[in-house]
């Protein structure tokens, strides 16, 4: 399509979507409509706003065709957001703009919606200023996360999000922040914060135009940072205290409850220079517009959910996370690409036999007939079969799958914070020093 066949459908999309969106207000009260005050003129600098307000008339179920219109056809942001949300963006821009046609609706009166009222031209006003309007040019707003155990070594940053050292937070703040009332080494970062200041090891900052977004793009990000430790330490919780809440820097700042953003891992996790390569790939990742790219973060995201949970819980989740890179492409059976997918990624061929089984496991517990594994027959013919613990290979091929497949060779795993005292106690023969053979070898 040329630039000026795209602009033309463009302009069209604007166009409907105004339209659909007058059919939702009236002039006239009725049960199924609710009060909606607008700007029915420009406000003088230094004046209240209620008292340039008009009172209209909004159908509150009409709002949903324009809000699925724009959520199909307008930017990628208004996808992970709920459609209340869409919906409220649109009754904001007519809030401000309905000053565009007061004027032509001040010389009427009529009992139909505003769609059959307003003039041609007043429609095309409407659509121009929706085109230009922050729904489609929406100014993104800084979340700061707090994140344990995390220590970063070098900062990474990119357009969408950054890790960085406490020290460093002020660097990426909005130009408008002053340096000298942040705290940057506790949560929340402020001078005189309401509750009780904790120590902060390390931010993650994501840049989105709605906060839902952001948060979406925090969990891809967690849910690759969850694939660096060994899968001995990534499932190694102790008591400690994990950061909770998330910090706003739009036009103001402040502070949002939440809960901890990964469970307590008893190690650290390091953010070196090392990791530059395949968080560079993540970035890339997350811009994309490419279903591969965008079947690759379903999966991540599906791993960051899997990590706080237990082991019986975490099951079918891991399915999840390989269904979206294997099982949602082609014709064939989710469960025969999947496998295909496993095997291809890791180049091992010894394992189908395993896998066979797995498979069955995957379609008895997202259909419902397992929702604890541990009850599963294949669950013991597995062990008694291969002596393994099945939930533990399924862990294991597939946080090595999403590497692989997702990073490639750019991935570097963190180094193993208790190889020492391992290798100690396998010399004095405390531990074995020769295990049982694993599905695959967890690295490369």
């Amino acid at each position: 399509m040329g630039i000026k066949e795209r602009m033309s459908a463009d302009a069209k999309v604007f166009e409907e979507i105004v339209e659909l969106l007058l059919e939702a207000y009236f002039k006239e009260r009725a049960p199924d409509r609710m009060v909606e005050y607008v700007l029915a003129s420009k406000v003088p600098h230094g004046a209240p706003a209620r008292n340039f307000q008009e009172l209209i008339f909004l159908k509150a179920a009409a709002l949903i065709p324009p809000a699925l219109l724009l959520r199909k056809s307008g930017p990628r942001y208004l996808q992970a957001v709920s459609m209340g949300e869409v919906m409220s963006r649109l009754r904001g821009f007519i809030r401000e703009n309905y000053v565009l046609i007061a004027r032509e609706m001040d010389r009427k009166k009529f009992e139909t919606s505003f769609a059959a009222n307003v003039s041609d031209d007043g429609k095309v006003i409407l659509a121009t200023a929706l085109s230009k309007s922050e729904v489609f040019h929406p100014v993104n707003r800084l979340l700061v996360f707090p994140i344990t155990p995390m220590s970063v070594e070098t900062d990474f940053v990119c357009d969408d999000f950054f890790f960085c050292k406490p020290a460093s937070l002020p660097s990426h703040l909005p130009n408008w922040v002053n340096p000298a009332k942040i705290t940057p080494t506790t949560m929340p970062p402020f001078l005189n914060p309401v509750g009780t200041p904790r120590p902060v090891e390390a931010w993650l900052g994501v840049r989105a135009p709605a906060d839902e977004a952001a948060k979406k793009t925090k969990r891809i990000v967690l849910g690759a940072i969850a694939l660096t430790p060994l899968q001995r330490d990534r499932y190694m919780f102790t008591l400690r205290e994990v950061l909770k809440n998330y910090c706003y820097f739009g036009k103001e700042s402040g502070t949002i409850s939440s809960l901890a953003h990964t469970p307590p891992l008893g190690d650290g996790i390091v953010i070196r220079d090392c990791d530059q390569p395949w968080l560079q790939e993540l970035a890339r990742i997350i811009k994309s517009d490419q279903k591969a790219d965008l079947l690759k973060r379903n999966a991540l995201e599906y791993f960051y959910r899997a990590w706080f949970l237990d082991r019986v819980e975490r099951c079918p989740v891991m399915f999840m996370a390989l269904d979206a890179i294997f099982g949602q492409e082609g014709t064939d059976k989710a469960t025969a690409k999947m496998k295909a997918g496993i095997e291809n990624t890791l180049g091992e061929e010894r394992i189908g036999e395993k896998l066979n089984i797995m498979m069955v496991l995957r379609n008895l517990v997202l259909h419902g007939a397992a929702p604890d594994v541990y009850f599963s027959s294949k669950y013991r013919k597995y062990y008694e079969k291969f002596e393994a613990d099945l939930v533990s290979d399924l862990e294991l091929i597939t946080a090595k799958c999403l590497r692989k497949y997702i990073f490639g060779t750019r991935f570097v795993p963190q180094d193993d914070p208790h190889a020492e005292l391992i290798a100690k106690h396998q010399a004095w023969g405390t531990i074995p020093s020769v295990g049982p053979d694993s599905i695959v070898v967890e690295w490369p």
